[in-house]
């Protein structure tokens, strides 16, 4: 089933890698004032209050539909690329949560091999179900160009496509996401 977009994914893989470390290395460079972008997280949210049942549902909910569903709706813009925002987001928010260690503030709080390994697990699993998505979309979105300008050359038909994701969505990617948000709510604070 996958076999057709290793490609894609290894591709996918590299670009996100790349940004990841582009945005640690910003990070470690401006050295941003950590505690304030905290405190705004902290008042945006209210895990705090919330059980490890309850944090394991909102990243379901999250990552595995509501992320997954902003990608397909930016895939329906017939330009290239546009459905890869989310993870780019996640890519760059990882990069900076890994800059954490290293801030005057919580130098001494936290090592960076502890953030590693609270972010690595779930993360890992998490960023691969979204190169999965992303491969799909891309023939997706590709149909959708092809179907529009009758330019670009796709194997499938839009139909195809989008039947090709509604698969790939619900037996590959989205049980990785839920495994993800598992590892996230139950495993990850055992780690840390």
């Amino acid at each position: 089933m996958l076999k057709d977009y290793n490609t894609l994914i290894r591709r996918f893989a590299l670009v996100t890698i790349g940004i990841i470390l582009i945005s640690f290395g910003i990070s470690l460079f401006m050295k941003p004032d950590i505690l304030e972008f905290i405190n705004w997280a902290d008042s945006k949210t209210s895990e705090t209050n919330k059980t490890q049942m309850g944090k394991f549902f909102q990243y379901v909910v999250n990552n595995g539909i509501k992320v997954p569903f902003q990608m397909l709706i930016l895939s329906l813009i017939p330009i290239p690329f546009v459905y890869y925002l989310p993870v780019a987001l996640t890519a760059i928010a990882t990069g900076v949560v890994l800059y954490l260690p290293f801030t005057p503030q919580l130098q001494d709080k936290m090592s960076f091999f502890k953030v590693f390994l609270g972010v690595f697990p779930h993360a890992t699993i998490e960023l691969f179900s979204f190169f999965i998505v992303l491969a799909v979309l891309f023939e997706f979105n590709k149909a959708i160009r092809s179907h529009l300008f009758k330019k670009s050359n796709s194997k499938f038909g839009v139909v195809y496509a989008f039947k090709k994701i509604v698969t790939v969505y619900c037996f590959v990617a989205f049980p990785l996401l839920v495994v993800a948000a598992f590892i996230e709510a139950f495993i990850t604070p055992m780690i840390t």
